[in-house]
């Protein structure tokens, strides 16, 4: 086995997986075997394999002392890659890595910026780097894995369908100079229209639409997946999960923002409208 850490095109969490599949054939181990030296079952290594469960560092600590892989840390480089791709919270790297990419449907609602699965370089750059205390070299590795999310936009088997809803005011809001503003708001309408998207924007006169308070994805994984999951955001702090409760809560929610939302084709002239507006600022 050669190869750096988190080498080639995969994320951490499929690249742990797919070494741990090899080095355990290369050793002539079953899954069975892993998991009583692991300490747990058959089917959790399976499951990590699958890249479906992200290992805790104790695993992978002890899968580089089974292969003998220590010296140079190699699953456990490959758990911290898992940490920080993109130096957010857990909660966002859960999403990000093991949720986003397994979805088949995805929805979003955003009532502040344009949603990070769709945001321009120069966009997500200026965005970044409003960040207290933030280093230039932190920026780059936010936006390498904000760049990287996009490829799910590209997946076709298993396909992938997002829907999104934007507040009005994410046409209007500056981020960065008028040109990341006509670059992102290019970006909005070439997204729409891929066949496999579609996005609408929530117009101002709605008013206190229901999802004001945060932004929130609802994610349908793909058959055999998991159940539904919801990720939720506000300034303080996060939230991956499954509970039913939920879901069926935020889903609704989902929907009576939606019914507020003008259609896909007067919410794509809304976004043609603003963007010619910037374009005049440049």
């Amino acid at each position: 086995m050669n190869g750096e850490p988190g080498a080639g095109s995969c994320s951490p969490l499929e690249r742990f997986g797919a070494d741990l599949r090899a080095y355990r054939m290369e050793a002539g181990l079953s899954q069975a075997r892993i998991g009583e030296r692991l300490g747990c079952s058959q089917d959790l290594v399976s499951q990590i394999e699958l890249a479906k469960r992200r290992p805790s560092r104790d695993y992978a600590e002890r899968l580089d002392q089974i292969f003998g892989l220590s010296a140079k840390s190699h699953f456990v480089a490959l758990y911290r890659l898992m940490l920080s791709p993109d130096g957010g919270p857990r909660y966002h790297l859960a999403w990000v890595e093991e949720i986003e990419p397994r979805a088949g449907v995805l929805r979003t609602w955003d009532p502040l910026l344009a949603p990070g699965l769709l945001q321009v370089e120069s966009y997500a750059r200026y965005i970044f780097r409003r960040a207290p205390m933030i280093t230039a070299a932190e920026v780059d590795r936010r936006l390498a894995s904000r760049i990287r999310r996009k490829l799910v936009l590209d997946r076709q088997n298993p396909p992938f369908t997002l829907w999104a809803l934007l507040d009005e005011g994410i046409l209007h809001r500056p981020v960065g100079d008028p040109k990341t503003m006509c670059e992102q708001l290019d970006y909005l309408l070439e997204t729409a229209e891929r066949p496999n998207a579609a996005i609408q924007v929530v117009p101002l006169t709605a008013g206190c639409t229901p999802g004001l308070m945060s932004q929130f994805a609802i994610a349908e994984l793909l058959p055999g997946g998991q159940p539904d999951t919801v990720y939720a955001e506000s300034a303080a702090e996060g939230l991956v999960t499954t509970d039913e409760s939920i879901v069926t809560q935020v889903r609704g929610r989902y929907d009576a923002i939606r019914a507020d939302a003008h259609s896909q084709q007067a919410s794509l002239i809304l976004i043609k409208d603003a963007r010619d507006r910037w374009k005049k600022q440049i």
